[in-house]
C-alpha cells in the first residue's frame, strides 16, 4: 500500500516520521503510510491549480456561454484523463493514495458540478443553493465543531463496521450540522477568519 508514494516517503522520512494509523491499515494491513506524503503533495497542488482555473474562469470570462463551455471542456478533459489512467491500471483511481487519476477525475467532476450549479442557481435562478449556502456561511465553524464533536452522539456514534451503518451515521451527522448552521444563520452569527 502506498506504491511509489509510500516507498519515497519511507526512504526520505523514515517509518518513524510517517503517519502510523492510516485508513488503509485495517483493510490492507499497510502499516505506516501518509496519504499526504511527499509525492502526494504534487497531486494536491494539481487539484489546487485546477480549482484556481475554475475560479479564474468565473472572474476573467464575462459571458455565461463562455464560462459554461470552458468549465465543460475542462471537466470532460479531466474526466477522460482520470478514467483513462484509472482504467488502464497504470495509476489506479484511489482516494487513500490521492493518485493522479483520482485527483484529475474528481477535479473534472468538480468542473461539471460547478457548471450545473452555475446554470441552475445563477443563470436559470430556479434554486438559491439551500442548504449549501447557509452551511457555507459558517463552514469553518462547522468544520471545527465537527472535529471536536465527531465521536459524540448525534454527530457520531459507535456502530457495526458496515457501509449501511456508516451511511446512517453520516446522514444523521449532516442533518444535525445543517440544523446548527441554520440556527447560527437565523441568529445572525457568522464566524469568519
Amino acid at each position: 500500500t502506498g506504491g511509489i508514494s509510500g516507498y519515497i516517503d519511507k526512504q526520505v522520512f523514515g517509518v518513524k516520521h510517517i503517519y502510523g494509523w492510516p485508513t488503509t491499515a485495517e483493510l490492507y494491513h499497510s502499516g505506516a503510510y501518509d496519504p499526504e506524503g511527499l509525492l502526494g503533495c504534487l497531486t494536491t497542488a494539481l487539484t489546487c491549480f485546477l480549482g484556481l482555473q475554475c475560479g479564474r474562469t468565473l472572474v476573467d470570462v464575462k459571458t455565461t456561454g463562455g464560462r459554461i463551455v470552458r468549465w465543460l471542456v475542462w471537466g470532460v478533459v479531466c474526466i477522460g484523463v482520470g478514467l483513462g489512467l484509472g482504467m488502464s491500471e497504470v495509476i489506479p483511481i484511489n482516494k487513500n493514495l490521492w493518485s493522479l487519476s483520482f485527483a484529475v477525475l474528481l477535479s473534472g467532476m468538480g468542473f461539471v458540478m460547478v457548471t450545473v450549479f452555475y446554470v441552475v442557481i445563477d443563470v436559470l435562478k430556479v434554486w438559491e443553493g439551500e442548504p449549501f449556502r447557509v452551511v457555507g456561511m459558517n463552514s469553518i465553524a462547522i468544520y471545527v465543531l465537527h472535529g471536536l464533536l465527531h465521536g459524540l452522539f448525534p454527530f457520531g456514534f459507535e456502530h457495526p463496521p458496515t457501509h449501511a451503518w456508516k451511511l446512517t451515521e453520516n446522514l444523521i451527522a449532516i442533518t444535525c450540522w445543517c440544523i446548527v448552521a441554520y440556527f447560527l444563520y437565523f441568529k445572525k452569527i457568522f464566524i469568519v477568519l
